[in-house]
């Protein structure tokens, strides 16, 4: 039935392009309107009050592009896809970007997290604050918290979860820093996981975009500063939040211009599961580990050790349909 559905889509699409401009496909106006006659998108607010748009037959958008413009090349599509779907893939390495040509659906939840200037911590599903406005030094941050659903064997299905983090406005204070997306699912250790961290800055003297980018991965967990850890039962990002890169173009000073987390990995459920991003920020101590455990319902607590504080950032919790 999901080959003949599939087949069906396509000839409708094929149908359908015909009758579009034949621009070369790089005109993102020709994309878009390629998107609007093959994905389906439907938003819903799930049990935990966040808000998830989920994307189906990107498969079938895929194929109709590969068709009618061969020449079209596969990152094109991949970060046309990307924003498409409501997530950044600026600055990372393009085989993560890539990966998303794997899938025929994924569903989308956002978050804007920021803490006041009395340790108050607000998740919230739109960003209603302006950024420019948002004057404290504690920090302000996006999270993107997707999920897609690969493959079903009895009762169990197979899900790849994927996490970002974006500063919008990073604390001053640089130490030591954690990402992590727990679930109360079951991980999937068939599943590569990998980890980014992927800092830009602008040069003062110049102008010109430095960018600075760890990778971590199940056979490679050690990049720099970036460690991949296992300790909660689930992958999580250690790092050193860099303040400071000389410009690759000048050498000159630069400061900070972005800054994007990225973590993948796969889980199994037999029932409904959660995923929730959360960040833990050092401000007080020597540079140390934030120690995570994960809950019954898939929160993860991030905690350090005496004498060292955290801010923790934690966006609304996602629960993957099943």
């Amino acid at each position: 039935m999901k080959k003949l559905k599939k087949l069906i889509c396509s000839m409708l699409s094929a149908l359908l392009i015909m009758n579009l401009s034949t621009t070369v496909l790089a005109d993102g106006d020709s994309l878009s309107r390629i998107a609007e006659y093959t994905i389906q998108v439907n938003e819903d607010v799930d049990i935990t009050g966040s808000l998830t748009t989920t994307f189906t037959n990107l498969d079938t958008f895929i194929d109709t592009v590969r068709e009618n413009y061969p020449k079209i090349a596969d990152y094109d599509i991949a970060r046309f896809l990307m924003q498409y779907t409501q997530q950044d893939c600026e600055g990372l390495p393009e085989d993560v970007v890539l990966s998303i040509l794997e899938y025929d659906n994924i569903t989308v939840s956002t978050s804007y997290v920021r803490i006041d200037a009395d340790g108050n911590s607000y998740a919230l599903n739109d960003n209603c604050l302006p950024i420019d406005d948002y004057t404290s030094n504690d920090g302000y941050i996006k999270f993107t918290t997707t999920y897609s659903n690969t493959k079903t064997v009895g009762k169990q299905k197979y899900y790849n979860v994927f996490g970002s983090a974006t500063w919008l406005k990073y604390p001053a204070m640089r130490l030591r820093d954690c990402f992590v997306v727990g679930t109360n699912g079951t991980f999937d250790d068939s599943v590569s996981e990998k980890g980014n961290v992927i800092q830009s800055f602008k040069c003062i003297r110049c102008g010109a975009i430095t960018y600075k980018t760890r990778t971590v991965t199940k056979s490679k967990r050690v990049d720099n500063d970036l460690n991949l850890k296992y300790d909660s039962g689930v992958p999580e990002l250690h790092f050193d939040a860099l303040s400071t890169q000389k410009c690759s173009s000048c050498d000159g000073f630069t400061e900070d211009y972005s800054f994007t987390l990225f973590i993948s990995y796969g889980v199994i459920a037999s029932e409904a599961k959660n995923i929730q991003a959360s960040y833990g920020h050092q401000t007080v101590g020597f540079k140390n580990d934030i120690s995570v455990s994960i809950s019954g319902d898939g929160t993860a607590s991030l905690s350090a050790s005496v004498g060292t504080k955290i801010e923790t950032y934690t966006a609304r919790p996602v629960t993957m349909k099943y």
